[in-house]
């Protein structure tokens, strides 16, 4: 009976090692919405959020093997339940402030929000307090097995998917874009003008409402926005002409699918950073400097 008992233990324990495992490939998979979700709140600065997001994945999947090995019970049992109750304060704080989005637990692959995922955490910690009365087995390997399986288990997440600043110098962070063409329209174009993209520094996305990156490359941008408390009327958004109508939380200008794809060279989304209707530099989303962006606004 106690071996029995012993045998249906261990298999549940397995099973939330691997329920770790899966939320941290999840993440990884759609790191790019986890990154961005640290960074929305503002605390971090984007740079430190990448690097965060790959921290916490490389966390849960180091418990996930832990609790799979059956290895060092105590100390991992004790990891998970802290790591679990750190995530609750975080995930209170988000339900506080009214954030109802994916909270990003297990990535995109299953929408949970701030409350809903405080559920699946206390049923987590209450799982993991039924499995710690399983034994641990007793074979104990060499303490540098152990640096290698914890240096590795943190490197993977930033071997797989590199954060931005680590991919983009300074080199390689602008992309192309029809500079001329679109000085003409900043400056001559009366849907440019009034928006007053001839005089001061401004910020010109083009993006589209229904494509992803465009939608993270908006999020970035209105966090940035958001932190230091810049006016509406430093960004400009442009995006093409819509078959169907689609949900923006911003008032863009609409130009012809033709202007769009010659200014942008058909890439999207682009950030583009405008002096005196004169444009600087265009940018990917992905290669965005915070403390650049931030200075070049400076005078919002």
């Amino acid at each position: 009976m106690k071996l029995l008992s012993f045998r249906i233990l261990l298999i549940f324990r397995i099973l939330l090692g691997c329920v770790f495992i899966l939320s941290a490939v999840a993440k990884l998979v759609a790191v790019d919405h986890f990154e961005i979700y640290i960074y929305s709140f503002g605390f971090l600065p984007l740079n430190v959020s990448f690097v965060l997001a790959r921290i916490c994945i490389a966390g849960e999947l180091l418990l996930g093997v832990g609790l799979v090995s059956n290895l060092h019970g105590r100390l991992v049992n004790v990891s998970t339940v802290v790591v679990l109750l750190l995530f609750c304060i975080f995930l209170c704080y988000a339900a506080l402030i009214g954030r109802e989005d994916n909270c990003q637990c297990f990535g995109t692959l299953l929408d949970f929000n701030p409350v809903q995922s405080l559920l699946k955490n206390a049923v987590l910690i209450l799982w993991t307090l039924l499995v710690s009365k399983v034994p641990s087995f007793s074979w104990r390997p060499r303490w540098y097995l152990w640096v290698i399986f914890v240096a590795g288990g943190v490197a993977l997440p930033f071997w797989i998917s590199p954060p931005d600043h680590w991919v983009y110098q300074d080199s390689d962070r602008e992309i192309p874009c029809n500079k001329p063409l679109l000085e003409e329209c900043l400056t001559t174009d009366s849907l440019f003008v009034e928006r007053g993209s001839a005089t001061g520094n401004r910020i010109v996305l083009f993006v589209s409402p229904r494509c992803p990156w465009c939608k993270m490359c908006v999020e970035k941008i209105q966090t940035l926005q958001r932190k230091y408390d810049l006016s509406d009327s430093a960004f400009i958004y442009v995006i093409p002409q819509l078959k169907k109508p689609a949900t923006m939380n911003y008032s863009p200008i609409v130009v012809s699918r033709d202007l769009f794809t010659r200014i942008t060279y058909g890439q999207r989304p682009i950030v583009v950073l405008v002096s005196d209707g004169v444009p600087e530099q265009s940018y990917h989303y992905r290669a965005l400097d915070e403390k650049e962006l931030r200075d070049f606004l400076a005078s919002w």
